[in-house]
């Protein structure tokens, strides 16, 4: 539903500057581009070639090598693996999580593989090294033992070496608890026993470098012992800690005891003492500016020691280093000069050799990865292009450049949502400005001499096969596509079973006068006013409308047909609220407006079409009842750019379009067909699963009819009618005199003048 605002006639003087500016015929150039008016395409279109998905094996390495990473030096340190540690599963076995974790040896997965029959049970780890190797191994702590043997894995700190856990069970009890030092081959070097009954509570574990073992075991509640036990099997330390708590490693080869408050996220460094028996509060822990910086604040992912005075601290920002003595911040690696948008950070080491090996998230990844990232002196320039932005799509566009970037580490996609509309214009107008333009801000349709036609862009990358029909028709003027949009949705009006089938606008306001109720129905809390949703009904576009026709001039101002679409508006002025459609079938209002925004979306809809006695038609236009499918303004590229950023923008816009891209920055229907149908396979699997675990309820979540809901999506989709709404400055008119007579300021009679006046001269000037 359109919001009639009030926009400056800036946009109106704006616009006709950009054609001043640009030119409307003739040969004249665009700024300093030297780009010709009458050019309308180019011939051969050239894009950044891929930089991160090389097979080649790592310098030195042998064939188990994950292939090269290349990332930028834009800052103290670069990312020299950034991968899935992947999950090993045997044939046949029971489902099992896994434990990943970082240290000395790069980052490593332990699980259990679980069979029906305990003595097929083993332990297994996997991982990849500090050197990029994969690698995989069966682990054996006891070769008279069968089933797995292992609890739990851990690392050491300072060293390349591991630490295990198991717990025996006797007769059916708890027996005693067994400990084992491992080589960076996962080999035993010694068995510890201890008898601390830890097994079955025990929640975090780590090795210290002269060879005690340290963990923590839930007591009750958020109370937790802190043991640690000594290479010989004695307990060494023990005391009772409370809240989160984590270990990890620092110093050469040390251990920390991390505690955060639950309701303040501050946290207490501690090291414990095992002359006294305490946890000594390390001098950092107590520093105010420190606190200052990780207490409640949201963006603080992890923080963790690095010496008694240096604190790593990651944010949703990047990673920096803090000196409690000199009260120094150090900026380390920034996020978004790399591409990265974490989501969490699990855990963050500092390495002997002086690499940070990190555990992370990021929002698109199906589990953590493994970041390494390296020291380094050098400084590299990055090729940066512009995309303006309006401020509701900057998260969207960030997603996409996040994974731009990683593919190409040497350029840069800067998102900017700052800008001005007006001075926007008058840098587009000169030929200048940013190379990508989310046309949000500026306006699409009237400012076709700004854009670069991208017909052979679609036609060398093939990307019109993959799309849904109707999804390259967003981004035309004319017959030429000059933008690209990822997402749309499917508007139509429902009405009951045996009404209308079909209407155009004269149709549409016929039925709807001899109609003895509301024009429409809406959802409960919706303002019931729905007078500007009937002006709207009657308009798609310059080409289709109700108000006038382009091609004769005709009007419909100043006519009877202007009065009867006033004085019918007024079935729209007070429209009843709705639940399951009750309103329509009712005979309470003619039709409901109804939307399709997922395959979720349309696998309901046409159930309950089948249930709840209604029938869909479209929105009147000039050919009839037509499904409306809209979008978001697309993406487009300034025409005058120069040929190394077009590349740098064409490869982009390819991204764009990739199934990663649009499964992961999109909420509407996606126009890639590859992603529309994983969503109806999600559903399926969704609803399989609640059949399986006793959860399903077919008046919830019916049962996918492959056939049927596919094609009923598809049906809507071919049969629509992209929407072309009017040009930014006709839409300024249309807003500003219907919002006046809205708003009682002006009466039928001056609003059909102001419209008649106001359309005949915009269509005059803007007669091509």
């Amino acid at each position: 539903m359109r919001k009639f605002t009030k926009k400056t006639i800036l946009k109106t003087i704006m616009f006709a500057m950009v054609l001043v500016l640009g030119g409307c015929s003739g040969k004249g150039q665009i700024g300093d581009a030297g780009i010709e008016k009458d050019e309308q395409e180019i011939t051969e279109i050239h894009f950044l070639e891929e930089k991160n998905s090389s097979s080649e094996d790592l310098e030195g390495a042998g064939s188990n090598c994950l292939p090269i990473w290349e990332d930028n030096m834009q800052d103290d340190y670069h990312a020299v693996i950034n991968h899935a540690v992947k999950k090993i599963e045997a044939q046949g076995q029971l489902p099992y999580g896994g434990a990943l974790f970082v240290g000395e040896g790069g980052c490593v997965r332990h699980g259990n593989h679980n069979f029906s029959d305990y003595k097929k049970c083993w332990d297994g780890v996997n991982g990849i090294t500090q050197d990029g190797e994969e690698f995989e191994s069966k682990v054996e702590v006891n070769p008279d033992r069968t089933g797995d043997q292992i609890y739990m894995v851990a690392p050491v700190s300072g060293k390349n070496e591991y630490v295990a856990c198991f717990g025996d069970y006797k007769d059916g009890k708890y027996s005693e608890d067994w400990f084992y030092w491992l080589d960076q081959s996962f080999q035993v070097v010694r068995g510890i026993q201890s008898r601390l009954g830890a097994h079955e509570h025990m929640e975090d574990m780590m090795g210290d470098s002269i060879g005690n073992i340290h963990l923590t075991y839930e007591v009750t509640g958020l109370k937790k012992d802190y043991v640690i036990v000594s290479p010989e099997g004695e307990i060494l330390f023990k005391k009772e800690v409370e809240g989160i708590t984590k270990l990890c490693a620092f110093g050469k080869g040390r251990v920390a005891l991390i505690e955060t408050d639950f309701e303040t996220n501050g946290q207490r460094i501690c090291e414990a003492n095992l002359t006294t028996g305490e946890l000594a509060e390390l001098a950092l822990s107590k520093d105010e500016a420190y606190k200052e910086k990780v207490r409640g604040y949201r963006n603080v992912l992890k923080a963790v020691p690095l010496d008694e005075r240096q604190m790593i601290i990651c944010t949703s920002e990047g990673i920096c280093f803090y000196d409690a003595q000199s009260r120094e911040t150090r900026d380390a690696y920034v996020w978004s000069n790399h591409g990265i948008i974490p989501k969490s950070i699990d855990q963050m080491v500092m390495t002997n050799e002086g690499n940070l090996a990190i555990l992370y998230k990021e929002a698109n990844s199906d589990g953590p990865l493994f970041l390494l990232l390296k020291p380094t002196d050098k400084k590299e320039e990055l090729k940066t292009i512009t995309l303006a932005t309006a401020p509701y799509n900057r998260e969207k566009y960030k997603k996409v450049a996040a994974l731009f970037q990683k593919e190409y580490p040497s350029y840069v996609i800067d998102i900017r949502d700052d800008y001005e509309e007006t001075s926007l214009l008058t840098s587009l107008g000169a030929g200048n400005g940013p190379v990508l333009i989310d046309t949000a801000i500026t306006g699409f349709e009237d400012l076709e001499k700004l854009w670069q036609p991208l017909d052979e862009f679609f036609k060398q990358t093939h990307l019109a096969n993959e799309m849904v029909p109707n999804a390259l028709e967003f981004g035309k003027i004319g017959d030429v596509t000059y933008g690209v949009v990822r997402e749309f949705q499917i508007d139509m009006l429902l009405v009951p079973e045996g009404g209308p089938t079909d209407w155009d606008y004269d149709g549409f306001l016929n039925e709807l006068e001899n109609f003895q109720g509301a024009a429409f129905a809406h959802d409960a809390g919706a303002d019931s006013d729905w007078r500007d949703v009937f002006f709207d009904v009657l308009e798609n576009g310059v080409a289709d409308n109700y108000y006038f026709n382009p091609g004769t001039g005709e009007m419909i101002f100043g006519t009877d047909k202007l009065e009867r679409v006033l004085r019918l508006s007024q079935k729209a002025a007070k429209c009843p609220e709705s639940e399951n459609w009750s309103a329509v079938i009712n005979g309470e209002a003619l039709c409901e407006p109804g939307s399709v925004f997922t395959a979720y979306h349309a696998i309901h809809l046409r159930r309950r079409m089948e249930t709840s006695g209604i029938s869909l038609i479209g929105y009147p236009t000039n050919e009839g009842a037509r499904p409306l499918l809209s979008a978001l303004p697309p993406l487009a590229i300034r025409k005058t750019a120069s040929e190394e950023e077009k590349e740098i923008a064409y490869t982009f816009l390819k991204l764009c379009l990739s199934k990663e891209a649009i499964e992961e920055g999109t909420s509407r229907i996606p126009v890639r067909k590859d992603v529309l149908e994983d969503e109806f396979k999600d559903y399926q699997e969704m609803v399989e699963n609640n059949i399986r675990e006793g959860k399903y309820r077919p008046d919830i979540d019916p049962e996918l009819d492959w056939e049927k809901d596919t094609g009923f999506l598809y049906d809507l989709i071919e049969n629509g009618i992209v929407q072309k709404k009017f040009p930014s400055g006709m839409q300024q008119i249309f807003d500003e005199e219907f919002g006046d007579y809205l708003d009682g300021r002006i009466d039928g009679k001056a609003l059909s003048n102001h419209l008649k006046n106001r359309v005949h001269l915009y269509l005059e000037e803007n007669n091509d």
